[in-house]
């Protein structure tokens, strides 16, 4: 599992704090980044996992070198290339892999653009390490791992300088889905959107764990233009546990898949029945029904235990209806006159002591071989009061 931590994050301490800036735009992760330009300033960062790669930005320029250690040991650098623009979600350095266990990351400015407005060129950004312990920690999955499904021959994949890993998928035509099954109670997607000149934008559904699909809400942005880093949905609290979420282009316009981030977190509270879907690009949330896409493509996942459900849900269902007719119609029997006998109150009570019961009403063959009527004596503490009396013992007659 990979846990990504923003350059801004807690965690990460910078020194001395004033050799460092701050920047970011909607490219970047969080839209934060920080940079120096003075020699000898450094970054540490103490983590528990197996290896870690530190992300961020090149801005033009004529270059600049960043050196990396791990627990005190020097293992690299990276040396910026001139370049005339920007590159987003460069990799600067990956560390060897690591002994399972805690870690410290340092990082030091060790040359800079030697212009005279002394432009910074690199720009930390973001850091994922691979960890075994994911409890609270905000974990990422790029859209060309494995355990990102595609409904087949409708995907294309794009090389974007703007997307995480430079990658993002973007469906092709309608009905195209992609899946994410993970264990946690948040997930989010993340991803570009394009809005052509007529208008025409993202017309895609979301569904969570077998549910109904509900439409993601509509872009706000101004026709033929193109952002990234988009969060396109995102969920209140899930329950803790296994879920899965399937995403489906309605029609073809574009839907694109950069990263999803999902948390397992054992201290939120148990959830309500709903979940969460922020309009694009806004963070206000609105209210939505779990939900489950469809394609004509292939049946995307749970639509075999959907339909289980559905046949022993009518199994059971069938059962309870023909019990309850087979009970009515036995009640109807035994007070039909044409079987001889008529229930009523007064058969229940023996008439020759008014405080015996008969607990059973037998049929007329069978009355000859009735056990003694079962009575209650009379209180020896007096008779009844308003009608009722106690009955402290019992015995045969």
């Amino acid at each position: 599992m990979s846990v990504i931590i923003d350059d801004h994050d807690v965690l990460v301490q910078y020194s001395p704090p004033a050799g460092w800036a701050s920047f970011g735009s909607s490219q970047e992760y969080l839209s934060t980044t920080r940079t120096s330009t003075t020699l000898g300033s450094n970054a540490t960062f103490s983590f528990e996992g197996t290896s870690i790669t530190v992300f961020g930005t090149v801005g033009p320029g004529n270059g600049s070198t960043m050196s990396f250690a791990i627990d005190q040991t020097a293992v690299g650098s990276y040396d910026a290339p001139a370049l005339n623009s920007a590159i987003y979600h460069q990799a600067f350095w990956t560390s060897p892999v690591l002994a399972e266990g805690s870690h410290s990351l340092y990082i030091e400015q060790d040359s800079f653009n030697q212009d005279s407005a002394k432009k910074p060129v690199i720009f930390l950004d973001y850091f994922l390490y691979g960890a075994t312990s994911t409890s609270g920690k905000t974990l990422f999955v790029d859209d060309n791992e494995g355990r990102v499904e595609y409904s087949p021959g409708c995907w294309d994949v794009l090389d974007l300088d703007q997307a995480f890993n430079h990658t993002a998928h973007v469906s092709l035509e309608a009905n195209c889905w992609v899946s994410l099954t993970f264990e946690g109670n948040f997930v989010s997607l993340y991803g570009p959107v394009t809005v052509g000149e007529d208008g025409a934008a993202l017309n895609a559904s979301v569904t969570i764990n077998g549910g109904s699909p509900v439409p993601i809400p509509p872009t706000t942005q101004k026709p033929g233009t193109t952002t990234y880093n988009n969060q396109l949905f995102a969920t209140s609290a899930l329950g803790l546990g296994n879920h899965t979420v399937v995403f489906t282009a309605l029609d073809g316009q574009p839907l694109y898949v950069d990263y999803f981030l999902f948390r397992a977190d054992s201290n939120v509270p148990p959830p309500a029945s709903t979940t969460s879907l922020p309009p694009l690009p806004s963070s206000t949330l609105i209210t939505v029904q779990s939900a489950q896409a469809s394609s004509q493509h292939s049946n995307p996942p749970l639509l075999a235990a959907l339909i289980g459900g559905t046949v022993g849900g009518v199994v059971v269902l069938a059962l309870l209806i023909a019990g309850l007719l087979y009970w009515r119609r036995r009640e109807r029997g035994l007070n039909n006159p044409s079987h001889g006998i008529h229930i009523d109150d007064a058969q229940l009570i023996d008439a020759s002591n008014p405080l015996a019961v008969r607990p059973f009403v037998y049929w007329p063959a069978e009355r000859e071989q009735l056990p003694p009527t079962y009575f209650a004596a009379e209180s020896s503490r007096g008779s009844s009061v308003s009608g009722k009396f106690e009955v402290p013992t019992a015995r045969w007659v």
